[in-house]
């Protein structure tokens, strides 16, 4: 974290690296919320639970 900010002060291309190394190691989870809004609207709520289940270590 600290590098973040040393790169930010500081500008310029060590800080694109660093948002770039970020970036790989960010998933996108909207699709995956959405699935489980739509099986709990669906009724089908053990799956629900077990989608929801998968994603509260990353929330």
């Amino acid at each position: 974290m600290a590098q973040f900010f040393e790169a930010s002060a500081n500008g310029g291309p060590a800080r694109l690296r660093h948002l770039e190394r970020c970036w790989q190691h960010i998933c996108d989870l909207d699709p995956m919320i959405l699935r489980a809004r739509q099986l709990r609207s669906r009724g089908s709520l053990p799956q629900a639970a077990s989608l929801e289940q998968e994603l509260l270590p990353l929330i």
